[in-house]
C-alpha cells in the first residue's frame, strides 16, 4: 500500500510538532507500506536530519534565497516566481510537485500534512485521512485571528474518509465544535523518539535554569509565566529562564528588560535532537503554561530526558502526563512559583518526578502510533472497496 503525503507542514515549519509528527509516522510505517513525499526544497530540520526525501534543490536555492526571507514587501511572491523562471526554468515548487503527484494517482491513500484544501481538485476518488492536531483556532479565535484555517479544517473534516485525533481532548473538541460523529474519529497518541542514542552527560553552559520551549503566541501563556516568575527569578540570581524557538521580538526584549531580567532570560535556537535533549536534561524543570494544546510533545521529550514538568492544569495535560507532573492553575502566580520553589529546594522531589516521568513515557511510542495509523489507512481503502467512503 502506498501513502502520499504533501509538503504543507514542511513548507510552514523549520521545526515544530506537526512536521515532526509526520516524519516520525513515515519513518515507522510497517514494511508493507511505501510512501511518497515529493519535497526537493525545505529548511525543515527533521527532513534535513532524516533521509525521507531528496532535498536536491536546497543548496542551489539557498544561495539565491539567503536574503529574501528577511525582506518583507508587496510582490515578494511574484519576485520569487520570476527568480525561479530566470535562474531555474525547469524548477517546480513543492506545491507544484504535490499537485503532480495527486494527478498521477499513484497512491492508495492521501494524508495531507495540514489543512489547505487545494488537493480536493486533484484527488479524484482516492480517500484521504486527516490528522487534527488541536482545535486552538476554533477555541481561541480572538488570539489567532485565522478564519481561513478554521474554514479549511471544517471543510476537510467533513470530507475526510477518517480523522485522526491526537488526544481524547482533541477528539471531544472535534465532535463538539465540528459536529463530527465519534465513529469517524480515532485517537492515536504521539510517541517519542530517542533524541540521543546513549544517556551521556552533555555540556550545560547555562548553569541552573528553567526551560520554556516552542512558540510564544498568546494561548501559550508565556507572558503570564514570565511576569509571574520574575520576582522569584530576581531573588534567585543563579537561575535563568531558557527559551527556544524564534528570536525574542522587540516587544519581548523590552518586557524582559523592564522586568529586570535581561541577564537571566536567554534565547537558544536548537539545531539538533542532541542539543534539545541536553536542554531538557540539564534543566531544573520544563514549564508548559499553555491554556490549550492538542497533545504536548514537549512533555514526552522532557520525560525522555529526565526533566521534571510543571504544567498548566488545562486541556489534555493530565490526560498525557497523569501524576507524572506538577500542575498549577493557568493564572495562579502563587501556584506556579510554589512548584518552581519546591523543585529548586527539594532534590528528592525532582528525583521522584523524574522517576514518574520515566515510567509514564513507556506508554508512548512512534512505532505504536505508526502501526495504528497504518490500520486507519487499511480501513479506509477497505471501505472504498466495499462501496462506502466519503465523497470528495
Amino acid at each position: 500500500m502506498k501513502i502520499l503525503y504533501d509538503s504543507q507542514a514542511f513548507d510552514m515549519q523549520q521545526s515544530g510538532g506537526i512536521s515532526r509528527y509526520f516524519v516520525e509516522i513515515i519513518k515507522n510505517l510497517p514494511r508493507e507500506f511505501s510512501y511518497s513525499l515529493s519535497i526537493v526544497y525545505s529548511k525543515n530540520v527533521y527532513l534535513t536530519n532524516n533521509s525521507l526525501t531528496s532535498l536536491s534543490e536546497n543548496s542551489k536555492l539557498q544561495k539565491i534565497d539567503s536574503f529574501l526571507p528577511h525582506l518583507h514587501f508587496r510582490g515578494k511572491g511574484k519576485l520569487q516566481k520570476l527568480r525561479n523562471k530566470i535562474f531555474y526554468p525547469n524548477f517546480k515548487t513543492n506545491r507544484e510537485r504535490d499537485i503532480e503527484a495527486l494527478k498521477n494517482q499513484d497512491f492508495d491513500v492521501f494524508h495531507p500534512t495540514y489543512y489547505d484544501p487545494y488537493f480536493l481538485n486533484y484527488i479524484g476518488n482516492k480517500p484521504f485521512v486527516l490528522t487534527i492536531h488541536d482545535m486552538i483556532h476554533e477555541k481561541f479565535p480572538e488570539m489567532l485571528c485565522d478564519v481561513k484555517t478554521i474554514e479549511n479544517k471544517k471543510l476537510l473534516a467533513h470530507k475526510a474518509a477518517h480523522i485522526i485525533a491526537i488526544s481524547e481532548q482533541t477528539k471531544n473538541d472535534v465532535m463538539d465544535i465540528l459536529n463530527i460523529p465519534e465513529s469517524k474519529i480515532s485517537v492515536i497518541y504521539h510517541g517519542t523518539a530517542k533524541m540521543v542514542s546513549t544517556d551521556t552527560d552533555l555540556q550545560n553552559p547555562y548553569g541552573t535554569y528553567l526551560l520554556f520551549t516552542g512558540t510564544r503566541t498568546i494561548y501559550k501563556n508565556f507572558y503570564f509565566m514570565l511576569i509571574a516568575i520574575s520576582d522569584w527569578l530576581k531573588s534567585h540570581a543563579d537561575v535563568k529562564l531558557v527559551c527556544t524557538s524564534s528570536e525574542f521580538s522587540d516587544f519581548e526584549k523590552r518586557l524582559i528588560e523592564e522586568l529586570g531580567l535581561k541577564n537571566q532570560v536567554i534565547h537558544v535556537f536548537f539545531n539538533s535532537d542532541e542539543q534539545m535533549y541536553s536542554l531538557y536534561k540539564n534543566a531544573l524543570a520544563f514549564i508548559f503554561p499553555s491554556y490549550y494544546e492538542g497533545f504536548g510533545i514537549p512533555i514526552l521529550e522532557a520525560f525522555e530526558a529526565g526533566c521534571p514538568c510543571i504544567l498548566a492544569d488545562a486541556s489534555c495535560f493530565r490526560e498525557i502526563a497523569q501524576d507524572s507532573a506538577l500542575y498549577f492553575e493557568p493564572k495562579s502566580k502563587a501556584q506556579l512559583v510554589s512548584m518552581i520553589d519546591s523543585l529548586y529546594k527539594n532534590p528528592s522531589l525532582r528525583q521522584k518526578m523524574t522517576q514518574k516521568g520515566d515510567k509514564r513515557i513507556m506508554d508512548f511510542s512512534w512505532k505504536k502510533a505508526a502501526l495504528q495509523t497504518s490500520d486507519i489507512y487499511k480501513s479506509v481503502t477497505e471501505e472504498i472497496l466495499r462501496g462506502g467512503g466519503t465523497e470528495v
